[in-house]
């Protein structure tokens, strides 16, 4: 026979479980979320970086093309036959991952040459 103690603690645990759950759902949502920023951030650096070796006017068609992704080209190294780029993109929960120790931009490199 199930008494109202033992509804009120089945109740309890019901509830703990749909928390832990949203919480589970939540952490896999952010971790999506960082691992698409940085794809994102990988992407503009390899299109930064092939716009530089195509245009004569290397960094300046770098952080143009950086631009274009939505990125901010962080630095640019032009050599005699290859380019270094480095583009970053910003969190988007910046807030919320400067409370964890996440740096607020997500950032990537990239190297071509001729």
């Amino acid at each position: 026979m199930v008494t109202a103690e033992d509804r009120g603690v089945l109740e309890s645990w019901v509830a703990l479980l749909m928390l832990g759950l949203l919480a589970m759902a939540a952490l896999i949502a952010l971790v999506g979320s960082l691992y698409i920023r940085h794809e994102q951030a990988q992407a503009a650096a390899d299109f930064a970086a092939l716009s530089a070796l195509q245009s004569p006017r290397g960094c300046a068609a770098a952080t143009e093309a950086a631009a274009r992704n939505r990125a901010r080209l962080d630095s640019c190294a032009l050599g005699i036959d290859d380019i270094r780029v480095r583009a970053s993109v910003p969190s988007g929960v910046s807030e919320l991952l400067l409370r964890l120790g996440v740096p607020p931009r997500f950032a990537a490199s990239s190297h071509a040459s001729f």
